[in-house]
């Protein structure tokens, strides 16, 4: 069976069916069905892993190559991407991009991918190629050293991102009625995410990114998943000794607006504009707890440790103020009258109101 590889320089985030490369994509890999070809896909960055979840939805045989550092990676990886993307065993096959000494890095490792993906393939469908970039070069030697076959009927110009992720708001554009909040609620803030959302699946994000006309887990969907699962799920990034919690924070809608500001190093927003209050006196019933600070050397004893945070030297982290809670926090016993809901505009707070009966604030006039 004749192999074949779709191919694309790394995209920027948040893509949806009408991005260019994604539409092109889909068109790609329909053609990969038509005519019954093998497609090579891989792991590590959404293009590649976008081709695991189409060609599995199209039951097209596929090999998936997977950069790993050694054999037990490999097989923890194989078991992960067969549970993450639910595939069919008997329409995928899997090989392992190993490194040749004991000092290869990462990047090395995922050029050696990309190498052998288009060194093997029989056929090569370029989409959407940065122009004097990694892929392209791979590409052109592919061209000059075997005459290789190219279907390029699928090919755009790249694009950079058209439009940027960051934004800022002014407390002056604030409704009176969210200023008037004051600190009543502890309200925990979400943000759009770059990937699935918590215990969501890889399949699940995909088959929504194909079927979307927006970018599906912006954070206006994130709250809105939040209310419709009722759960905030928790996490242990950058908690201490690693132990999930959920984070809130004490302050007033119009004093979290500084903290809502670009993160580069993550690409995204610390908070967005979007969150769920808690009314103080229930948040406590419910053990939601406030952080405890302390500063470097002065560690605080007979205290749990999901509930301490260093001040900080940098970053004085005791300005925001965060409250926390143990584990996974679940909203769906919590009377509703007991509980607010923030957005960014007034359409999305009736969308909201309408679908969940709870009072919802929003960020602009």
């Amino acid at each position: 069976m004749k192999t074949s590889v779709i191919l694309l320089s790394r995209q920027p985030l948040r893509p949806c069916r009408l991005t260019p490369w994604v539409k092109q994509t889909l068109g790609a890999v329909d053609w990969v069905k038509e005519n019954r070809l093998c497609l090579l896909t891989s792991l590590g960055i959404q293009t590649w892993e976008f081709l695991i979840y189409l060609a599995q939805s199209r039951k097209i045989k596929q090999v998936v190559l997977i950069p790993a550092t050694n054999e037990d990676e490999f097989e923890t990886l194989k078991e992960f991407t067969i549970d993450q993307f639910e595939l069919d065993r008997t329409l995928v096959r899997f090989r392992a991009i190993m490194p040749n000494s004991n000092n290869c890095q990462s990047r090395q490792l995922l050029y050696d991918r990309d190498y052998a993906a288009v060194s093997e393939a029989d056929i090569l469908i370029p989409v959407s190629i940065r122009a004097n970039g990694h892929m392209e070069n791979l590409i052109q030697k592919k061209i000059n050293k075997t005459q290789g076959v190219v279907n390029s009927n699928f090919l755009i110009e790249y694009q950079k991102r058209g439009h940027p992720l960051a934004y800022r708001i002014k407390r002056d554009e604030l409704p009176s009625e969210t200023v008037n909040i004051g600190d009543r609620y502890i309200i925990h803030w979400t943000r759009a995410s770059n990937g699935p959302w918590p215990s969501e699946k890889k399949h699940a994000y995909f088959s929504a990114v194909a079927g979307s006309d927006i970018y599906p887990r912006n954070a206006f969907n994130t709250i809105k998943n939040i209310l419709n699962t009722g759960k905030i799920i928790a996490s242990s990034v950058h908690m201490p000794r690693g132990i999930p919690t959920v984070s809130f924070s004490g302050l007033a809608p119009d004093k979290i607006l500084p903290l809502m500001k670009w993160r580069s190093r993550y690409l995204r927003m610390s908070f967005e504009p979007y969150g769920i209050g808690i009314e103080k006196t229930t948040a406590r019933q419910l053990g939601i707890v406030p952080v405890r600070y302390y500063r470097k050397g002065a560690y605080p004893e007979n205290t749990p440790p999901w509930q301490l945070q260093s001040r900080g030297i940098k970053t004085d982290w005791k300005q925001e103020g965060e409250y926390r809670y143990s584990g996974d926090f679940n909203l769906s016993d919590i009377a509703s009258n007991k509980v607010a809901c923030f957005c960014h505009t007034r359409n999305e707070a009736e969308i909201i109101e309408k679908s969940s009966g709870i009072k919802t604030y929003t960020f602009s006039r």
